[in-house]
């Protein structure tokens, strides 16, 4: 969890990311137009120019002109509004290989997005969902832990060992270790760097899944925000000491998503 404040992308990096490491994030929702009006009015995102017809209305939002993330219809029916993470790698048909060899299962693709970037969407042998990101013209998100942008993502998993073993074997270069703080959680290093982390569910009938946190300057203020926009708060606002104030919230149309303020 410490990892939160260990990277420090500022605007304009123009992306290109690790392998191992987070690359990019998008919310798929019933209704990107609604999506774009609340996390825009939020966090000051510009929503981005319209893709082509064959994205089916995706757009990229930017913060200080540095693309921040991707917002889109739901992919696949039947499934909850959701934001997705996605790890970069270098090849994403080897990587989904070794999903499946550890368990895990092929929930789409890979694919090519045009000549953006190949991705394939997956679930871990617990059932959480994330993704793979081969990048090509796009090159990810492109500003990380400033105000309105990507600061963290934890997993929240009931089979803690079994997610332990499973992202370090199919995350080239990526291992993980123990946090040193006052609760038992873990996290995913690479290249030195804390990169995401996970902890194991207080009830085992929980549904696994990552979470992905946004920054904020102000947590419960941006908190009162999304509540007065039609957001539920589910958990915080609450101060961790070395990690910062964090809150989980439920966006209006049913995506999970969390707030975190570094400590000053």
């Amino acid at each position: 969890m410490t990892g939160a404040n260990e990277s420090t992308t500022a605007v304009g990096t123009g992306g290109g990311h690790p392998q191992g490491t987070p690359s990019w994030i998008d919310l798929q929702v019933p209704n990107v137009a609604a999506g774009l009006d609340f996390y825009c009015g939020l966090f000051g995102w510009d929503p981005g120019p319209e893709g082509p017809p064959e994205v089916g209305g995706y757009r990229m939002p930017r913060l200080g002109g540095a693309t921040v993330c991707g917002v889109g219809p739901v992919m696949q029916a039947g499934a909850p509004p959701a934001w997705t993470l996605h790890f970069a790698v270098d090849d994403v048909d080897e990587a989904a290989a070794r999903v499946a060899a550890r368990g895990g299962a092929v929930l789409l693709g890979p694919m090519d997005v045009l000549d953006a970037v190949r991705m394939g969407v997956f679930a871990d042998p617990a059932g959480a969902h994330f993704g793979l990101s081969q990048e090509r013209q796009v090159r990810g998100f492109e500003v990380t832990h400033v105000p309105g942008a990507f600061a963290w993502a934890e997993l929240a998993t009931s089979d803690l060992a079994e997610a332990r073993a499973f992202y370090p074997a199919i995350l080239p270069g990526v291992t993980e270790k123990r946090w040193d703080g006052e609760f038992e959680y873990h996290l995913l290093v690479s290249a030195g760097k804390d990169v995401a982390g996970m902890f194991a569910l207080p009830d085992a009938s929980m549904p696994p899944a990552w979470t992905v946190s946004l920054q904020s300057a102000d947590v419960e203020q941006t908190a009162a925000r999304a509540r007065e926009a039609g957001a539920d708060l589910l958990m915080g606002p609450t101060m961790t000491p070395g990690v910062g104030t964090w809150a989980v919230l439920r966006d209006p149309q049913g995506a999970t998503f969390g707030l975190l303020q570094p400590p000053d």
